[in-house]
């Protein structure tokens, strides 16, 4: 599972609120810390199993020093390695910058590592989780939004060994190097789409796009136009970006 997106959590201002916004857009059901303690004082980490069973996601209280920055809620991907203290030295050896140096984490350790725009991921090198899903309320891809591809292209190719080529839409396409899947997209956009910073975010899988748009804006979201076909931005009522993915 090396070099895959594996996992998504949310870092929120109202994790009670967002509980009730997921469950009704999702039909997620939350559950108690199982073991995935976040270190640091944070605590109150959920797990949110999706109606198929599995677990979907995660959410924990938005960190003090990410408060102190005025981050808005957000949504944060997780991506397998073998080693999280490795690939933290690779990552600033070309570039990177580490924001959260290697800590324990469900069965493994994670580390948070900013590329060379700016755009923040995750790290996990413990292997416990089943990765993306088409299934209904999981996360089934991963993008990234910035506004030059030159500095990130070579980053995550030298970081993860992904190979990059352009897509049918214009962005790039990340495959990993030995089965050449795809491993998720880079999209190139002005700063008045991007609203002005450079962030990786997850695709959730929907029934219908009309059906889950009354539901976000029901409950308090905000929803904007189709991002690519069958696709749509949307955000909870605390900023946390996210894309839609109509399964049908």
């Amino acid at each position: 599972m090396a070099g895959r997106f594996v996992w998504a959590d949310l870092s929120s201002y109202d994790v009670t609120g967002a509980e009730g916004f997921y469950s009704a857009l999702f039909g997620w059901e939350w559950t108690d810390d199982d073991g995935t303690q976040r270190s640091g004082g944070d605590g109150g980490y959920r797990l949110a199993f999706a109606m198929d069973g599995e677990a979907a996601a995660g959410m924990y209280p938005m960190p003090e020093k990410f408060a102190r920055m005025r981050l808005p809620s957000f949504w944060m991907p997780y991506i397998a390695v073998d080693d999280a203290a490795a690939t933290v030295r690779i990552a600033e050896e070309n570039g990177g910058k580490t924001e959260v140096q290697p800590e324990p984490f469900a069965k493994g350790r994670t580390a948070l590592i900013r590329d060379p725009s700016g755009a923040g991921f995750t790290i996990y090198d413990g292997g416990d989780f089943r990765g993306r899903s088409g299934g209904f309320g999981r996360m089934a891809w991963n993008e990234l939004f910035v506004p030059d591809e030159r500095a990130v292209l070579p980053f995550y190719e030298k970081v993860f060994g992904w190979q990059s080529g352009k897509d049918d839409d214009g962005g790039f396409l990340l495959t990993g190097v030995d089965d050449g899947m795809p491993v998720c997209g880079v999209q190139v956009l002005p700063d008045e789409i991007r609203g002005g910073k450079k962030y990786w975010t997850a695709h959730f899988v929907v029934d219908a796009l009309a059906e889950s748009r009354a539901v976000i804006e029901s409950e308090g979201g905000k929803v904007w136009d189709e991002h690519a076909p069958g696709t749509m931005f949307a955000a909870d009522p605390w900023d946390a970006f996210f894309i839609l993915q109509a399964g049908r």
